[in-house]
């Protein structure tokens, strides 16, 4: 990003700003995505079953023109730093002008120390979107893998966090987290659908000579006003989810990692709380990272909110992810592939699992020294609806059957930095604000200029190969 921060020193005097602003350095990033694609399902319908009224609308395919600017701005003082991104995205149907898709992301985000051993994170973020375009917002390495209800209603989310991070001694690390979200669904013709969540996360961490132990306990509360979604139909409906876990993260080499963390969950709802439904939660993941590329192995089992659908769910998923570049020929191969099993937290308890499959692929091109990638990408989704026993109703589900396949090609313009493997600009449309409480999840999203990454990096390095040689690779 452009550090400017001369210029603000020199208009601080003029509005008699203090020392502080005259320190404060700017660093920016714009970003503009253009393209044109073609999809089978506009608006991310289900398909026509046998018995279905005369008349029910079908998938239908159309072309489309795409348009994507986003910018972002990060201000740093020397207490604090901050971070201000827009993007908006634009799905303009040529056929089909009623299935105009429009999405707006705005988040504001802080970091600043509060004392010597301890560090201050907090959000506020909101975004707007279309539902049958919100898997293709992002760049294909990191596309979400999760149930969705189909369709090209409109989702309003709002965010609100808060985490804190504190140095107990070298060795121990106290994490806490908490997060507000708000979910308005509007359906045309229909009653809107709106949902709280509140979430908390307290967590503990020990350092060992290589990598990290841990444990945290965590709660979801989603609060479902009458007629606002599934299950409340005649009253307000309270889920919660209570989740404590044991973690290990452990680098291998300087390019690979590993994380792994167990333990259970219990889920009830407040007007029954006596009724309890217990799972095992956890989640195993292996990590690559170096100047060759980036990849990810995940597999995780746990329940939270999930927004599209306006419940709380249980869900397996396993996805890949990744990006290569390709020697030096300015070619590059990122993508996603990933598969999820979600059961909803209906009236009765967890209901049947639907089934879900993603493959997200683009292979990219960056000339040298232009601010310019090229893309072409495909992605297929695929949702299998969950397979119900006699007198179950499919609606209370929230889970069609539904299937989608886009062919896009775009052009990624960035400055001042160029675009990177992969894709992803600044102000990164963001279709849905994830509703997290993890403080280790804030810290590494927390805003960091370039300095301060470097900065982090060498000094991490540094206390690691203290730890080794003062204590002979053992731990703590």
């Amino acid at each position: 990003m452009r550090r400017i921060a001369a210029a603000l020193a020199a208009g601080s005097s003029l509005f008699g700003a203090t020392d502080a602003l005259a320190q404060t350095a700017v660093e920016w990033q714009s970003s503009l995505t253009v393209g044109v694609g073609v999809t089978d399902n506009i608006a991310n319908t289900p398909p026509v079953e046998d018995g279905a009224p005369e008349g029910t609308v079908g998938p239908e395919a159309d072309a489309f023109a795409t348009l994507g600017p986003g910018i972002a701005f990060l201000f740093e003082s020397p207490s604090i730093t901050h971070e201000l991104a827009y993007a908006f995205g634009l799905n303009l149907y040529f056929a089909h002008l009623e299935a105009t898709a429009y999405s707006n992301s705005l988040s504001y985000a802080l970091r600043a120390p509060v004392g010597e051993a301890t560090e201050l994170m907090a959000g506020l973020s909101g975004s707007q979107s279309t539902l049958s375009v919100f898997n293709l917002a992002g760049p294909a390495r990191s596309t979400p893998v999760d149930a969705s209800g189909g369709g090209d209603t409109v989702l309003v989310t709002a965010t609100a966090s808060q985490g804190l991070r504190h140095e107990l001694s070298p060795a121990w690390s106290f994490g806490q987290g908490l997060s507000a979200t708000l979910a308005r669904t509007l359906v045309p013709d229909a009653d809107d659908l709106e949902s709280y969540v509140l979430s908390g996360t307290l967590g503990l961490g020990y350092a060992l000579s290589e990598g990290e132990i841990g444990a945290s306990v965590s709660n979801d509360t989603m609060i479902i006003p009458r007629g606002g979604g599934i299950g409340a139909e005649t009253a307000t409906r309270i889920q919660n989810v209570h989740t404590a876990q044991l973690s290990w993260r452990y680098p291998w080499t300087d390019e690979w990692s590993s994380s792994l963390s167990g333990g259970a969950l219990v889920a009830y709802t407040a007007d029954d709380p006596g009724d309890i439904f217990a799972h095992p939660a956890g989640s195993v993941a292996v990590d690559y990272l170096s100047d060759r590329g980036s990849a990810q192995l995940s597999y995780s089992h746990g329940a939270a909110p999930n927004l599209l659908l306006g419940l709380i769910t249980l869900a397996d998923s396993v996805t890949l992810r990744g990006g290569v570049p390709i020697a030096s020929t300015g070619f590059d191969v990122a993508g996603s592939v990933g598969y999820v099993a979600t059961r909803p937290y209906l009236t009765d308890g967890f209901g049947p699992p639907g089934h879900g499959v993603l493959g997200d692929a683009g292979v990219g091109w960056i000339p040298e020294s232009a601010p310019l990638r090229l893309e072409l990408r495909y992605q297929i989704v695929r949702q299998f609806a969950p397979e119900l026993e006699p007198g179950q109703d499919a609606a209370a589900t929230g889970i069609p059957a539904l299937e989608r396949q886009t062919v896009l090609v775009t052009a990624t313009f960035a400055y001042p930095n160029p675009p990177t493997v992969g894709g992803g600009g600044a102000g990164s449309l963001v279709t849905v604000s994830a509703p997290t409480s993890d403080p280790d999840i804030m810290r590494t999203n927390a805003p960091r200029t370039e300095r301060e990454r470097d900065e982090t990096e060498r000094r991490e390095k540094e206390e690691a190969d203290e730890r080794r040689e003062r204590l002979g690779g053992h731990g703590k």
